[in-house]
This record gives structure tokens, C-alpha cells and sequence, in this order.
């Protein structure tokens, strides 16, 4: 029988520890960005007409005001879900409710909102361990891949976010290995009650799975694929019994479903990005292999939308991809390599086929990918846990070189204040340099540009004392408005149409000193025009 040797045991429970580690490391560092406003906001219950209504008043404010703000008194479970209903049906309320009463227990600061994710993040350790052995049922397997992704760079990061991911990718493991659990005690013929038992928490593990995030449904389909391929096609008691635990987790849904498809539009609004942005086939399958190298090796910037990648972020994806997937399908049955392809290719490829097709950049984003992402994960788990014909060393030294590399790239990112994740923020501390190097600085704001995050997260990086002013539409549009006077007037993403106004109509000059895809900062210079 194959004995672990000291070597690998020891290597595991360093990767373990500094996997905590660097989970729980500088929470507060990290830049709050837009989408974590979003969270604060909607888990305090504060819709966009609420927060926007205190704001976009066209009076002046302090940043300190602004953040203020951001904090007023918290509603219940019901305004957050009322909210979320409302403004963001993309976001299930699982998450939100979960983060609302952690704030309302321990504070409402940025550093406890990430400490709610970094304690979920835990809880991918045993989730990891128990699908491992559901699937190989070997423990130096299960523990490989613990320590594979308490290492992982891209686990990690997301274990630092205020967002719903990580819980996410905690009931994606749990979900696959109650489902496992569930087709072996079918197949062992155990009593009914015990059956019935495992698939009833399968279904309760994939709804909540629902009701943290709507790409859990690429996931199921994946499940699907798996168990119709697994069964042959045939109606067996694992195929009966899956069907209804399905059927109950789409009924348990169905509230949110039907609320998604009430506001159906907000839905199709708040997702439109991933539509309406093309950018060539080639820097998007170049893309999505970064994305996937970024699980083990993660030292460079987000190049979304350059047309320049690091070579070895694509040869790390390849020997990833193909590597470690082809080792498993040579190494085990399709009862065991099925779930993982099906993981691995069902929600890259809903994603990735309609880009292709039909353009957009719906598989850009890494954290979409997740099931794909951790479905690799378990194919290099048994790659370096299994025993192989050779020197013991050679694997041991292999995994030793993989984990090292994951930790050195944690490392880095521990260092870092803006991080890949932090996606259409990711340029607002160079905005609040400039700004808070200007004397007595003013920062305008209108509704219609700017992501609507952005202006709050950048109030988080400004001198308390900077003035910020928000401007409606219908005061931009109002021939009337005047810039406030003795300020060094900065305005973040204006409307064209406004930003020429107000330069005929004042006779200003407005000069581009920042711009990226998501935000321009313009300052006024009060010269008068010849």
C-alpha cells in the first residue's frame, strides 16, 4: 500500500497554513472597489434610488460625508431582498442577508465584510477533501487537493473579496460531493430512508448554490450531462432520484425565478456589458487561458482587453488543461473522469460557445468560470496524488515546484493594493493621486457615465476633507448649472454633451489627465478661451 511520505505530508500542511494565512492577511488593504460598494449597499438593504436620492442632491459633500453616506442605518432581510429584486436580480439574496446580519454583529467596515468571505473560504478545505474521496476515494488524493487549493492564487484572491464568490465556490464542492454521495448509496442499494436522506441534501446544498448565484445553473447542467452519460441513457434509480431532487431544488427556486423574470429587464440591463463588447476570437481564447493559469500562477496585471499576455500564463493553462484532464482519462473510469469534464467543459463552454458565435466577452471574467476552474483543480489533485511507477521523488519534487510557485504568487498579491479582481476600479487610486495633489480639489459627478460604484469606492481613497458634488440629469441638462467657484475642479466620466456645455457655456477648458474603460478624469482650467 502506498505511504505519504513525511516530505508530501509536511508540504501539505505548509501549503494549509499559509493558505489561511494569506486568506486573512491585510483585508484592509486591499482597494475597496465598485462591486463591494454594491455589497455594502444592498446587504444593508439600500436600494439605488435610496443611496442615489441622498446623494445626487447637487450639494457639495465631503468624502468623509460621502463615506458616511454609505453607512446610514441598515434595513432588514426584507429591504435586502426587496432591493436586490428591485436593482440587481443578477445577485440572489443568500449572500447579501449572510453579509447584512455579519455587519449588523461585528461593524460595517470593509476589513469585516472580507472576513466574512475569508471564514467561508474554510470551508472549501473539507468540501474539497470530501469530493476528492467521493471521486478517487483515496485520502492522499483528498488532502493533494486541499493543499492545491488553500494555495491556490485565485482562491485565495476571492477569499479577500466582499462578494458572494467564495461562498459560491464552497457549495460548488459540496454540491458535487453530495451528489456523488448520493449515486453510490443508490447504486450500494441502501435503505430508502438513507437514499432519500443524501438526496435531499444534494438538493438543499444546489439551491442555496441557486440562491447565491444564477451561473450555479451551469453547473447543473453539467450534473445532468454527467448522470444521463453515466447511466447510458437509461431510466435507473439514479436517474429517477436525481430528477427529483432536481425537480425539488427548481420548485424551491421558483421564487427567485419568477422574481428574475418580473424585472426581467433591470436583468438584461445590468448584463449588457458582456453583450455589447467585441473584441477578437484570439484575445479571447488568450484571455480565457489566463484566466484558467491564474489557479496556479499569478504574477502580472489584468490584461483584459490588451492585446499583450504573458507567454507562460498560456503555457501554465495548457499543461494545465491538458495535462493533468488527459493523465485522469487515462487513469480512471468515465464514473470518475465524467464529473470532472462535465465541470470542467459544460460552464467554460456556455460561456465561451456565445461569445464565439456571437460576440461578447461573457467568459472573460474568471470568477464565471469558477466550476471549470475547480474542476481542474480536482484533475491536478490526481495527478500529484496518485502513486506512479516512478521515483516517488520526481512527484514529490513536482508538487513541491507547483505549490511554491501558488504560494510565491499569494505572496505577491498580499503586497499589492489594486489586484486583477478589483476589474473597473482597478485605476482609482492613480484618480485620487492626482486628485488629493491638487489644492482644495472638487470632484463632479453625473449619474449617466460612471459605473455607479466607482465615485463612492474613490470617495474611500480622497482626503476627508476633498468636496465631491453629484449631479442628476436633469441638472447636467439645466442650462443654468454653474461650477462651483475656488475649487480645482476635477470631473470623473462626464457626459460629452455636458463636459462641452459647460466648457462653451463658462468658458473653461477641461483637459483628459486619466482614462482606461471604465473612467476619464478631466480637470477644469479656468482660462478664458480667445
Amino acid at each position: 500500500m502506498y505511504k505519504p511520505s513525511f516530505f508530501r505530508n509536511s508540504l501539505i500542511v505548509i501549503a494549509l497554513i499559509l493558505g489561511i494565512y494569506f486568506r486573512f492577511e491585510h483585508l484592509e488593504k486591499k482597494l475597496i472597489w465598485h462591486d463591494e460598494i454594491g455589497t455594502c449597499l444592498f446587504s444593508a438593504g439600500l436600494g439605488i434610488d435610496e443611496w442615489q436620492g441622498a446623494l445626487y442632491t447637487a450639494d457639495l459633500y465631503s468624502a468623509k460625508a460621502v463615506r458616511e453616506i454609505q453607512s446610514m442605518n441598515p434595513k432588514g432581510i426584507l429591504s435586502v431582498i426587496s432591493s436586490l429584486i428591485q436593482d440587481d436580480p443578477q445577485h440572489p439574496p443568500l449572500y447579501y442577508i449572510a453579509a447584512g446580519i455579519w455587519t449588523h454583529l461585528f461593524g460595517d467596515g470593509i476589513a469585516t465584510l472580507r472576513m466574512l468571505s475569508a471564514l467561508f473560504s474554510m470551508l472549501c478545505f473539507p468540501a474539497m477533501y470530501w469530493l476528492c474521496k467521493e471521486l478517487y476515494s483515496k485520502s492522499q488524493i483528498a488532502w493533494t487537493g486541499v493543499a492545491l487549493i488553500a494555495s491556490s492564487p485565485f482562491f485565495v484572491l476571492y477569499a479577500q473579496e466582499g462578494r458572494e464568490y467564495t461562498l459560491w465556490f464552497v457549495l460548488i464542492l459540496f454540491s458535487n460531493a453530495a451528489l456523488l454521495r448520493a449515486i453510490r448509496l443508490t447504486e450500494t442499494n441502501v435503505r430508502r430512508s438513507e437514499r432519500t436522506k443524501a438526496w435531499i441534501l444534494f438538493s438543499f446544498i444546489t439551491t442555496l448554490g441557486l440562491y447565491t448565484s444564477l451561473a450555479t445553473v451551469s453547473m447543473m447542467f453539467g450534473q445532468v450531462l454527467y448522470i444521463i452519460l453515466r447511466e447510458r441513457f437509461r431510466i435507473t434509480n439514479v436517474s429517477l432520484e436525481s430528477f427529483g431532487a432536481y425537480l425539488v431544488t427548481s420548485i424551491l427556486f421558483l421564487p427567485w425565478a419568477l422574481a428574475l423574470l418580473l424585472r426581467w429587464e433591470a436583468f438584461e440591463i445590468s448584463m449588457a456589458w458582456s453583450k455589447i463588447i467585441h473584441i477578437p476570437v484570439q484575445s479571447l481564447l488568450e484571455i480565457n487561458a489566463l484566466n484558467i493559469s491564474r489557479t496556479s500562477i499569478d504574477f502580472w496585471p489584468d490584461r483584459l482587453y490588451g492585446g499583450i499576455l504573458t507567454p507562460i500564463g498560456i503555457g501554465v493553462a495548457t499543461v494545465i488543461a491538458m495535462g493533468s484532464v488527459l493523465y485522469l482519462i487515462r487513469g480512471t473510469s468515465f464514473k470518475t473522469t465524467g464529473l470532472v469534464l462535465t465541470l470542467i467543459c459544460v460552464p467554460l463552454m456556455m460561456l465561451l460557445g456565445p461569445d464565439l458565435f456571437f460576440g461578447g466577452i461573457r467568459s472573460v471574467s474568471a470568477r464565471y468560470i469558477a466550476p471549470s476552474l475547480i474542476g481542474l483543480e480536482l484533475s491536478l489533485a490526481y495527478l500529484f496524488g496518485m502513486k506512479r511507477e516512478r521515483k516517488d521523488s520526481i512527484w514529490e519534487g513536482a508538487l513541491c515546484l507547483v505549490l511554491c510557485v501558488r504560494l510565491a504568487s499569494c505572496f505577491h498579491n498580499s503586497e499589492q493594493e489594486v489586484v486583477w479582481t478589483k476589474g473597473i476600479s482597478y485605476n482609482l487610486p492613480q484618480a485620487a493621486q492626482i486628485i488629493n495633489a491638487a489644492p482644495n480639489p472638487l470632484v463632479v459627478g453625473n449619474r449617466e457615465r460612471h459605473h455607479p460604484g466607482n465615485l463612492l469606492a474613490l470617495s474611500h481613497l480622497l482626503k476627508s476633507s476633498t468636496k465631491m458634488q453629484f449631479l442628476t440629469p436633469a441638472v447636467t441638462e439645466n442650462a443654468d448649472y454653474r461650477l462651483p467657484n475656488n475649487f480645482t475642479v476635477f470631473l470623473y466620466s462626464p457626459v460629452e454633451e455636458f463636459r462641452l456645455a459647460l466648457e462653451k457655456r463658462e468658458h473653461i477648458r477641461t483637459r483628459l489627465l486619466l482614462q482606461d474603460l471604465h473612467l476619464e478624469l478631466w480637470i477644469v482650467e479656468k482660462d478664458t478661451l480667445p
